[in-house]
């Protein structure tokens, strides 16, 4: 559902618009299915549309294959994610240090491929975290004594849960970094992903666009509002908290 004078408002964001940032879950999909009318607004977009996710386990390449398989057309080259950003990050910033790496095996790979020195050593000049389903107890005790050891500090995303299918808690990076946090309180993470800049950036980056040419599509006012605003980025936001229903209800306004 959208009301007239949104719709309106809507139509001159979109119209405008050089490059179209999208958030994913609660937008494009939901409880691992494609939402109503995400298809076939991904493709009015024409090339326009931007993935900037808090995701910290994908890789683009894997997240482009989930949304085929959900019949998403995303093109890797067009996907931002909290933990891929992350990597891309340390890795320009600081490609001769060795980073303490906690990720998915898939996001360890993907920095390997990009050249980071990965290290499982006490001390290591650069602690870096992310969504872990296989964190050990030892390995989180290593990362706190890295941690201890005055390394510098990067995490994905500050998101303590997503939901689970039937809408219960799933630990997410942020209740990691909680964790950490209790261990060594005077450490300050690097936060990445949204709300914080660095993920959009890399989004219009990608885009090759400044912040007055783009709008964010979100669901969420606390990560996607609260980011695009701090940017100047305008936004549109979808959902329960929003004033669109969904994309769905976009698509009248392409």
């Amino acid at each position: 559902m959208i009301l007239a004078e949104e719709r309106e408002r809507a139509g001159t964001l979109l119209g405008r618009a050089r490059a179209v940032l999208i958030d994913v879950d609660g937008v494009l999909v939901a409880g691992g299915l494609a939402l109503p009318g995400a298809g076939e607004f991904l493709r009015a977009l024409r090339g326009r549309d931007f993935i900037v996710s808090n995701n910290s386990t994908d890789t683009p390449k894997t997240m482009a294959e989930k949304f085929l398989r959900q019949g998403l057309p995303v093109e890797p080259r067009r996907v931002s994610l909290a933990g891929a950003v992350m990597v891309e990050t340390i890795a320009a910033e600081a490609p001769d240090e060795a980073t303490f790496l906690i990720a998915a095996p898939s996001l360890a790979a993907y920095a390997e491929a990009r050249g980071m020195r990965l290290t499982d050593e006490e001390p290591a000049p650069i602690l870096a975290l992310a969504r872990d389903t296989g964190l050990s107890y030892e390995r989180l005790h290593r990362a706190a004594r890295v941690l201890h050891g005055g390394a510098r500090w990067f995490v994905a995303n500050p998101d303590r849960t997503h939901p689970d299918a039937d809408g219960g808690p799933v630990p997410e990076t942020g209740a990691l970094m909680s964790a950490l946090a209790a261990c060594v309180p005077e450490a300050r993470p690097r936060i990445i992903g949204k709300p914080e800049p660095g993920i959009f950036l890399a989004a219009l980056a990608k885009a090759g666009v400044g912040p007055g040419e783009a709008v964010m599509i979100g669901d969420n006012p606390e990560t996607d509002g609260m980011g695009a605003d701090a940017l100047g980025i305008p936004k549109i936001m979808v959902g329960p908290r929003g004033t669109v229903g969904g994309v769905a209800d976009l698509l009248p306004c392409l």
